[in-house]
């Protein structure tokens, strides 16, 4: 995709959301009402075979923490 919009000239970025593992674990006990599949059972796993940005991706990347204020962040 970033090969892509290079040669499209179009502007990309990733948006990488982070959270502390106690606030996803909360916020996936408390999840109702949408087709997820993601449960709290699964979040080990899940953290465990992430994997970090590469450096071509990190370049473009606004890493967001979901639990400080956005415009804050932005600045």
């Amino acid at each position: 995709m970033i090969e892509a919009a290079q040669n499209s000239g179009i502007e990309m970025k990733i948006v990488a959301c982070t959270a502390p593992k106690e606030v996803m674990a909360e916020r996936l006990r408390t999840r109702t009402g949408d087709i997820a599949d993601a449960t709290v059972d699964l979040l080990d796993q899940q953290l465990s075979s992430a994997e970090p940005l590469t450096a071509e991706e990190a370049a473009i990347a606004l890493t967001i923490d979901t639990t400080r204020d956005l415009k804050a962040q932005l600045k």
